[in-house]
Parts: structure tokens; C-alpha cells; sequence
């Protein structure tokens, strides 16, 4: 949580759709698993949001992200930035736009002040600074899959969107590369951000792990959100064929200083 810039919903003012403290924000690239990880919090006794899409997502965020996380890129180039240090022709308007989507989520009839609240939004994590600095003692999950796997996706709406803004264009990279790098550096930077601004606040979920230890990865999410509830994955994570498909891909020959780093830095060199 930053000391200066704009502060919103740091207080407790009296009523049951005054924003939430210490909710649980989830985000990842496209793909990466953030619905399983939303689920979970569900069975955990979460309250997510009641304006969500078929992926989870809260929808009462989603026009947030169009106008201002190009503007923020454009300024950052990069996921790990001090929201305070942004200029004021970026800033301008995102709190304030923040406000109008945290009162959307609150005034819904499902939401009450108290309860434990958190929702997902994958491009979120562009804008997470921000994020602590408007809300009272937010906690992170960023959702982390194998990069190589994720080259083969057809969720690449952050990568068309995003990549040039933070990488460049890159013209002589290979499509499957620049994934790759785009994956190594985003990744990457918001691990750095949330561990020398709240090292206590995040938590990293492999989308493997909870493949296949769903039942683990569920109590893991419990004791980081405070939760004691015991309870059961049941059908929410299935087997899935798709861990390890990059290896006939062209992703299993790309190779290149900061994607190694990326991968043996999330436990991906076990599997190359």
C-alpha cells in the first residue's frame, strides 16, 4: 500500500456496500488459469462479484482497462512502477474511473461489507500499483502457466494488445519468441513489484500445480486468503492434455537469456 497519491476506500465508513478491505485480487496472462484460482476462493467462501462472464471475470472492472492500461504501459514499459511516480497526464482520470468500477461491484445486491471479497480480472495486474494505492491492503494472485504451452494458446488478446507497448516491435523476433519474452518479462516484473512493495500480500499459483494437486494448491490459496475452511476441489480442475504440448512446437526451440531465466525462476527447466 503506497503513502502518498490518491486514496480510496482506505477507511471504514458505516453501511453494508462500503468497499472492501483486504480483498483478494487475481490476475495473469490469458490463459494462465485465473478461473480455477477464482473458484477456489469461492469454496474458500469468497464473494467474487455477480456481474461475472463465462471465465469469471468481473465485468464491472473491464472498462477500466481499455483507456488506461495502454496509457500506463506507454509511460512504465513494464508491470513494476511506483503508481506515485506515474505522470499526471497518465494518472488523470484512473482514480476516479476506479472508484465508478469499485461502486459498481459494491452496490450489487450480493455484496455486503464484511465478508470476504476478492475478485478476477487477468489484465489487472498491469495495473496493480495502482490498485494499492486506491484500496485498503489489497493481497495478490497472479496466476503463472508454462510460457512455452501458452505460445500455443488462442487466448493472446494481452499479447496483440500489449507486447509491442512493453517490448517494442521487435521485427526480427519470431511471433512464438516475442510470446515468449512478453511472458518472461510481465511475469516477471510483477513478482518483483509485489515482493519489494508487499512480499506479504501475494501469492504465485501455477497453473500445473493445480492440475495436478488441485486439492493442495486449494489449501495453499486457503492459508494465504486466512481461510480454515477444509474443503474439496471436487470437478472444478480436470486433466488436461495440453501441459507440455509446446514440446513439437517451435516454443521448445526458442531460447534466449531472459526466457531460461523466466522459466527455471518459475520451475519450468524440469520439464524442457
Amino acid at each position: 500500500m503506497t503513502t502518498s497519491g490518491p486514496q480510496i476506500a482506505r477507511t471504514d465508513p458505516a453501511g453494508s456496500k462500503a468497499p472492501p478491505r483486504n480483498p483478494v485480487i487475481i490476475g495473469g496472462l490469458g490463459g494462465s488459469g485465473t478461473r480455477v484460482v477464482a473458484q477456489f476462493l469461492q469454496l474458500h467462501g469468497y464473494h467474487i462479484g455477480e456481474n461475472l462472464n463465462s471465465a469469471c471475470d468481473s465485468m464491472d472492472f473491464e472498462p477500466l482497462f481499455k483507456p488506461h492500461i495502454p496509457r500506463v504501459l506507454k509511460a512504465t514499459k513494464s508491470a513494476n512502477f511506483a503508481y506515485e511516480d506515474l505522470p499526471s497526464d497518465v494518472t488523470r482520470g484512473l482514480a476516479g474511473d476506479f472508484e465508478k468500477c469499485l461502486n459498481l461491484f459494491t452496490t450489487r445486491p450480493g455484496y455486503s461489507y464484511g465478508q470476504p471479497t476478492g475478485w478476477k480480472n487477468p489484465r489487472s495486474l498491469y495495473l496493480w500499483p495502482a490498485y494499492d494505492a486506491f484500496l485498503d491492503t489489497p493481497r495478490f494472485i497472479l496466476t503463472i502457466r508454462d510460457g512455452r504451452d501458452m505460445t500455443l494458446s488462442r487466448n493472446t488478446r494481452q499479447f496483440r494488445k500489449y507486447s509491442d507497448l512493453v517490448l517494442g516491435r521487435r521485427w526480427f523476433w519470431s511471433r512464438t519468441r516475442k510470446m515468449l519474452e512478453f511472458w518472461a518479462r510481465i511475469n516477471s516484473e510483477t513478482v518483483d513489484w509485489c515482493k519489494s512493495v508487499l512480499p506479504d500480500r501475494f501469492l504465485v499459483v501455477r497453473y500445473e500445480d493445480a492440475c495436478t494437486d488441485p486439492d493442495r494448491e486449494l489449501e495453499r490459496i486457503g492459508r494465504f486468503v486466512g481461510s480454515d475452511r477444509h474443503c474439496l476441489t471436487q470437478d472444478i480442475v480436470r486433466p488436461t492434455v495440453n501441459i507440455g504440448r509446446y514440446k513439437d512446437s517451435d516454443a521448445a526451440r526458442i531460447d534466449s537469456a531472459n526466457i531460461r531465466a523466466a522459466l527455471a525462476r518459475f520451475g519450468y527447466t524440469d520439464r524442457q
